[in-house]
């Protein structure tokens, strides 16, 4: 990649936590967008 790194992050999470807000969202996100992702 011409010398260039990239560094990710991978997670697994339960979706009930996310759900019932146990797992806070870090960033707001606009529904419309969430749809066609989802």
């Amino acid at each position: 990649m011409d010398g260039r790194a990239q560094v990710g992050i991978v997670a697994c999470i339960s979706v009930d936590e996310s759900l019932n807000g146990t797992i806070k969202k870090h960033e707001y996100t606009r529904p419309e967008k969430e749809i066609d992702r989802t």
